[in-house]
C-alpha cells in the first residue's frame, strides 16, 4: 500500500483489517502501475450511450467480439478513490438492456 500511496500521491489510514477484496484490490492496482494489463470480470457495467450509437451498440452486442472503450479510470481501494489518468477498456458484451 505504500507504493500505491507513494506513485498515485494519495494518502489513506492503513486499515487495522484487510478483507480478501482489499487484498485483490491492492494486488489488482499494483498491476496496473507496474503496466500490466488486468483482466476482471465485473459483475454489471452501466454505459451511457449517446443516441447515435445506440444502433453499433446493439450490433456490437450481437457479436462477442471486443470493443474498447477509453476513459479516465478511478480505482477505489479501502474507500479511497484513486485517479489513474487515461486507460482503454476492452469489454466483450454478452448480454445487456438498453433503457431509455
Amino acid at each position: 500500500m505504500t507504493r500505491i500511496q507513494t506513485e498515485t500521491g494519495i494518502t489513506f489510514p492503513t486499515p487495522e483489517r484487510i478483507t480478501k477484496e482489499d487484498a485483490a484490490d491492492v494486488h489488482n492496482l499494483t498491476l496496473l502501475l507496474d503496466g500490466e494489463t488486468l483482466s476482471v470480470k465485473p459483475a454489471e457495467q452501466l454505459l451511457t450511450v449517446e443516441s447515435h450509437g445506440a444502433r453499433e451498440l446493439i450490433e456490437a452486442a450481437k457479436d462477442p467480439s471486443p470493443i474498447d472503450l477509453e476513459d479516465d479510470l478511478n480505482w477505489t481501494i479501502l474507500g479511497e478513490e484513486i485517479p489513474l489518468g487515461p486507460c482503454v477498456a476492452q469489454m466483450t458484451l454478452r448480454r445487456g438492456r438498453l433503457r431509455g
